[in-house]
Parts: C-alpha cells; sequence; structure tokens
C-alpha cells in the first residue's frame, strides 16, 4: 500500500511546466517582460514551460536557465529542480533501455585451402566447357554465315576463268555451283570459275554441319576482250 501511495503521488503531482506557466500567468507576466529582466529568451522560457528539453544543448544550459525562471517568479527552485533532475533522470534510463543498438555484421571468414582451390578450378573448367558448347550449338542452330568479296555483283568481266573469292562460317562447306570446295581453316575460299559470255548466273552455298543453308546468286557479264 505504501508503494502504490507513493506512486499514486508522484502521478498526481503538477508537472514543472503547469507550475512556471500557472505563476506566471497569475502575476500577469508576458513573455517579453520576463525576457526583458532574465534575458532569457522568449524561445526558452516557452521551452521550459513546454518542457521541450531538446531545445537546450544540454541538461546543465536548461537547470540553470529553470533556476533563474524560479527566482524571478518567486517559486522555490529546488524542489522543481529536484523534480526535473528526477524526470529527466528516468527519461534517459528509459530511452537506454529501448534504443536499438546497430548490430555489428559479422562476414564469414574464407580460408583459402588446397580444397578450395581445386573446387574453383573445377568450377571454372566446367563453365568454360557449358560456354563453349554453347557457343558451339548456338552456331550450329543457326544458317552459316557467307560473304563474297569479289567480284561484285553484276560486274562486268573481261577474263575468263574469273577468281570469285569470299569467306564462310568455320567448319561450314562451300558449295559453288553445286560443286564441293575447299577453304581454309578459317573459312577463306578462293575459286577460279569458267564463264560463259554474256550473263553468267554463279550459284553459291554454305552448309553446316546440321544442314543449315546459305545461300547467295552472283549475276556477272562476260564480255571477252577482241584479238
Amino acid at each position: 500500500m505504501t508503494a502504490f501511495k507513493i506512486v499514486k503521488k508522484e502521478i498526481e503531482k503538477e508537472s514543472i511546466g503547469s507550475q512556471l506557466k500557472k505563476t506566471r500567468t497569475q502575476k500577469n507576466l508576458t513573455f517579453e517582460a520576463v525576457e526583458e529582466v532574465t534575458k532569457i529568451r522568449i524561445k526558452y522560457l516557452k521551452a521550459l514551460e513546454n518542457e521541450n528539453w531538446d531545445v537546450f544543448s544540454a541538461s546543465t544550459y536548461a537547470a540553470g536557465f529553470l533556476k533563474s525562471y524560479c527566482h524571478f517568479l518567486e517559486v522555490p527552485a529546488d524542489p522543481i529542480l529536484t523534480q526535473y533532475k528526477r524526470e529527466r533522470g528516468i527519461e534517459n534510463n528509459l530511452k537506454n533501455r529501448f534504443s536499438f543498438r546497430k548490430k555489428e555484421v559479422k562476414y564469414p571468414k574464407i580460408y583459402i585451402t588446397p580444397t578450395l582451390l581445386l573446387i574453383i578450378f573445377l568450377v571454372l573448367i566446367f563453365l568454360g566447357v557449358f560456354v563453349y558448347i554453347g557457343y558451339q550449338v548456338s552456331g550450329f542452330a543457326s544458317a552459316p554465315y557467307l560473304a563474297i568479296e569479289s567480284p561484285n555483283y553484276g560486274a562486268t568481266i573481261t577474263q575468263s576463268p574469273v577468281s570469285i573469292e569470299g569467306k564462310i562460317s568455320k567448319g561450314a562447306s562451300l558449295y559453288i555451283n553445286g560443286q564441293l570446295l575447299s577453304v581454309d581453316a578459317d573459312g577463306n575460299f578462293k575459286q577460279e570459275v569458267k564463264l560463259e559470255e554474256g550473263s553468267n548466273n554463279v550459284s553459291i552455298s554454305a552448309t553446316n554441319r546440321i544442314g543449315k543453308k546459305t545461300d547467295k546468286e552472283l549475276i556477272l557479264i562476260y564480255q571477252p576482250q577482241g584479238p
């Protein structure tokens, strides 16, 4: 019962701000009048009456202003200062108790061991093989590359045979007018083709290993030079 009465008494006790405000209004004093005498800025006077302690940079400043204000209002300063210190102590304890401390992020330590190096090596080999297979499959799945570098389409030729040059995809087979011809390791080709006088239609195609095919037609005009 005694503890309950003490707690009840503390709850029913008039707050610091209300005591100050009540006394100032009873004396019909404005903030301006108090500021002129005490030299305490109105900003801080209002903070004291509103118990807005965060306005003050330190609790000692708040206590000093509070003591000066009490003396001016002719209010006993010691009980109010005791109440202020007790309330501020309780508030700070609650803040410390319920404040969330930033957790330190701990990263797992990785130790380089021969086993770890072997695993990394095997993973890299696996990835390399996977990329290579993917590249090869994508190359086979699409039609092979075929470019005719010379002569130009529709060119007039004065001598026969004419040399046809170009390039196809690596690994693809080259056909000119249906005849299988050889290419170098990079896919470059150079083949002489006999022409007949007038317009000649040269058929050129490239076929990869899964049968994908690229066809091109080359029109050449053969006009032999006179004797």
